[in-house]
């Protein structure tokens, strides 16, 4: 079990990599938590699973509409890795809580390595990505600088603990709701156990928690990859019906909650990469936005799009209004001015508008190629290997 801290402190790492931790915990941009969380932003966070009762957990998140990160113990993992794949499905972070619980500061560099990447590893053969997140156990590390937060950091990892705990691994059910409630502020960092044999009670106290913290005017998140809170998207607004407007074009529409599952080499087998991002009904996409030559996720939901910089759910990390979906419009991305990096465009009636960042606005590049009217599919690459991206169209029955 974790001991109480009150502090988050990121790891002591290298000039370029401490600034993008510190950018990485600025809230997400076009996120307005403003007008659905008036009182700021929480996140639930639980440790030491998974375990015998880390489904009862689950459902009532679920049941509640809440998303959590689990920090979850290695060697746990291997005995329950699909409890980890469930948790990831639907739309939970899981970070990593060592591999069998011991103290870190009692272990050399090399040993606190291992017990990271064993769990590192377990957690990726269960189908999830790790957010890349440690919390030592009891809450135990030597600080910025220190021995656990440099080996931490050689293997891609910072710290993190946590702003609050109840002791719930010791209290009743009316304790821990009590505890959590009186003890609420933005931002806020609030640590259960789904691994104690004392979780029953905090389930009770659960469900509590959270109209609770509703009624305060809190909301739920989740974290970044450098531990603040990421706030949620803004909640759903049921949208008027538009008169149909003629068929549209095809367009990469998904049904359901979309699960991406992706492969790091040319063959079949189980994903390396897997989870969810967008909801029914988006256009999804995929392109190397940030221009580190990987391509991560997007959705475009009615004109808006959202773009992820890594392969995992959660806040977009790029978010802008470009285009009308709703009247046929139809999204692309490719690198248009050859500078490695994706930017959006799209493609009305054979008109195809296309822009030099991840921004809205006006149109950097508009041409008219192929014919949407007569089937025409457009589609964009790299032709002739300039490094460039420039538009095609494929033709039915041509």
């Amino acid at each position: 079990m974790s001991a109480p801290s009150i502090r988050i402190l990121p790891t002591m790492l290298p000039l370029t990599l401490t600034v993008v931790v510190l950018l990485a915990l600025l809230p997400a941009p076009g996120v307005n938590a403003v007008d659905h969380c008036p009182s700021g932003v929480l996140a639930l966070t639980f440790d030491d699973g998974p375990g015998e009762h880390t489904p009862a957990v689950l459902d009532t998140l679920a049941a509640e509409g809440v998303p959590a990160t689990f920090f979850v113990l290695g060697r746990n993992v291997d005995l329950r890795p699909w409890l980890v794949g469930r948790a990831a499905n639907e739309g939970h972070e899981i970070a990593n809580h060592s591999y069998t619980h011991r103290d870190l500061e009692e272990l050399s560099e090399d040993e606190i390595r291992e017990e990271v990447l064993r769990t590192d590893r377990a957690i990726r053969d269960a189908g999830a990505e790790p957010l890349p997140l440690l919390r030592p156990p009891y809450g135990h590390w030597d600080g910025p600088g220190g021995k656990v937060a440099t080996a931490a950091a050689s293997v891609g990892y910072t710290i993190v603990t946590w702003t609050y705990s109840p002791t719930d691994y010791l209290a009743d059910a009316d304790t821990i709701r009590a505890r959590v409630l009186d003890n609420l502020h933005p931002d806020a960092i609030i640590l259960l156990h789904d691994g104690s044999s004392n979780a029953p009670e905090m389930i009770a106290a659960l469900p509590a928690i959270i109209d609770g913290a509703r009624e305060q005017g809190y909301c739920f998140g989740l974290l970044d990859d450098g531990g603040g809170v990421v706030p949620p998207a803004p909640p759903e607004v049921e949208e008027p019906e538009r008169p149909d407007e003629g068929p549209h074009p095809a367009a990469p529409v998904v049904t359901g909650t979309p699960l991406w599952l992706l492969r790091d080499e040319p063959s079949g087998g189980v994903a390396d990469h897997r989870f969810r991002y967008g909801r029914s009904g988006d256009v999804v996409l995929r392109c190397d936005w940030n221009g580190d030559g990987r391509d991560t996720p997007a959705i475009v939901r009615d004109g808006t799009w959202h773009l992820r910089d890594r392969l995992a759910g959660g806040a977009a990390d790029h978010t802008f209004v470009y285009g009308r979906v709703d009247r046929g419009d139809l999204p692309i991305c490719g690198d248009w001015n050859g500078d490695g990096r994706d930017t959006p465009g799209i493609v009305r009636d054979g008109t195809w508008h296309l822009r030099d960042r991840l921004a809205g606005g006006a149109a950097d590049h508009t041409f008219v190629y192929g014919r949407v009217d007569r089937g025409d599919l457009p589609l964009a690459g790299d032709w002739n290997g300039d490094g460039r991206d420039t538009p095609g169209i494929v033709r039915p029955d041509g």
